[in-house]
């Protein structure tokens, strides 16, 4: 089980999310959770670096990091970079080792986090309970929302989240830029409009294709329009595109999606 930190007082905080962008939005419950528990802290966010304008406008945190995967001359870079920042203290919210081994060569004298959501047995799973100062025992239950792990966590601080709900901020800028963008592909400005992204990095994470084309046209009877964000592995999707009033692959931001 974690040791119980509420009573501990941190002033520099890293918060290491270097998964993708999904992972990284279901951190900002616990990111907010964190300031609300110290909000004289200065709290940075750990991410990777395509994902990092998602989170500048986050109100809650003092600064973005970004992280670079690479060989081991950019490993040992990102480690004396995090070492000169003197965090006191790092919460993991990853499965795997990548921000645990960086952050204990780094020297972070706290390093809180979790393990088991998988196989118990691994090697991952046991150097990773070796390398944190401070451990949530999940299981192997796959049941645990990604979400509720992170705030099982920051919860052996003290914190007492009252908001479980993921949060992307967005600028002005990027209000007027969505806006310009559903004009120029003449979306109404009143009314309802339907946004669909038909595609995902894994393919067991893609619904079929052909229930996209049945969605569409289900929706597209009742007059709704389709604008779609850009995505990496719309090929698959082909046999749907057609039901789609409007396209807008490659024109907007991680924000604007």
């Amino acid at each position: 089980m974690m040791k119980d930190l509420s009573d501990r007082q941190f002033k520099r905080i890293l918060v290491s999310e270097i998964h993708g962008l999904g992972d990284a939005l279901f951190a900002t419950p616990a990111i907010q959770a964190l300031r609300q528990r110290y909000p004289d802290a200065y709290i940075a966010f750990q991410v990777q670096r395509v994902f990092a304008p998602v989170f500048e406008a986050d109100p809650h945190l003092d600064e973005i990091i970004v992280y670079d995967p690479g060989g081991l001359s950019v490993i040992w870079r990102q480690i004396w970079r995090l070492r000169a920042q003197k965090f006191d203290l790092a919460v993991l919210l990853e499965e795997g080792m990548r921000s645990t081994y960086l952050t204990w060569f780094a020297r972070i004298p706290t390093r809180m986090g979790y393990y088991g959501r998988g196989d118990m047995g691994t090697v991952s799973n046991r150097f990773t309970r070796w390398m944190l100062t401070g451990w949530c025992l999940l299981g192997d239950s796959k049941d645990i929302h990604r979400i509720d792990s992170h705030l099982q966590v920051v919860s052996r601080l003290g914190c007492h989240p009252n908001d479980d709900a993921y949060r992307v901020y967005l600028t002005e800028a990027d209000h007027q830029r969505g806006q310009q963008l559903l004009r120029q592909a003449g979306v109404p400005e009143q009314g309802p409009a339907v946004f669909i992204h038909p595609g995902a990095d894994w393919k067991w994470r893609r619904w079929p294709a052909e229930r996209f084309g049945q969605l569409t046209n289900q929706l597209g009877e009742e007059g709704l329009m389709f604008p779609l964000p850009p995505f990496t592995t719309w090929p698959v999707c082909w046999p749907m595109l057609m039901c789609l009033w409007v396209m807008i692959p490659g024109r907007c931001t991680w924000q604007q999606r």
